[in-house]
């Protein structure tokens, strides 16, 4: 059986347990149980896990769409809900930076035979941007192998 236990501050709804409430020791999260989770990358307030390589589910602040669950902006989301526009992608790597800061995730280049190398991104959008709510590929020729995320840049 799959356990999979979070803790520390819980006043944006990141530690996916169904509440506000910050933990200091290890909290069971109720609604993974038998989950098998390949990926987790936490950011200030948003908290990520990628599930069989295949699906994406977050929970936490949502304000500036890093959630990705929804074309609407959802400010907080309690228990972990599944992003929206990545059916059929293969998920390799995901990250998450910030308060409010994108997150980010990708396939294999076509070379690899393990998927299309594309970056996927959404959340905060900065200078004469938007905010992106839902996961959008960014238009680029190259082929990405890495992804890691700063306060206010991605490389």
């Amino acid at each position: 059986m799959e356990r999979w236990v979070t803790w520390g501050r819980g006043t944006s709804n990141q530690l996916g347990h169904g509440d506000m409430v910050s933990s200091f020791k290890p909290k069971h999260v109720k609604s993974l149980e038998n989950i098998v989770i390949t990926h987790v990358s936490a950011g200030w307030e948003p908290f990520w896990l990628c599930f069989s390589r295949d699906k994406v589910y977050g929970c936490g602040s949502g304000k500036h769409g890093q959630l990705g669950v929804s074309m609407d902006n959802i400010r907080s989301i309690s228990l972990p809900q599944a992003t929206v526009g990545l059916e059929g992608v293969e998920i390799v790597s995901i990250d998450a930076h910030g308060e409010d800061h994108s997150a980010t995730l990708f396939g294999f280049c076509a070379s690899s035979t393990k998927g299309d190398g594309h970056l996927y991104t959404w959340g905060r959008g900065f200078g004469s941007t938007s905010d992106v709510h839902c996961p959008r590929r960014l238009p680029s020729s190259l082929c990405f192998i890495q992804v890691a995320l700063g306060l206010v840049l991605t490389c």
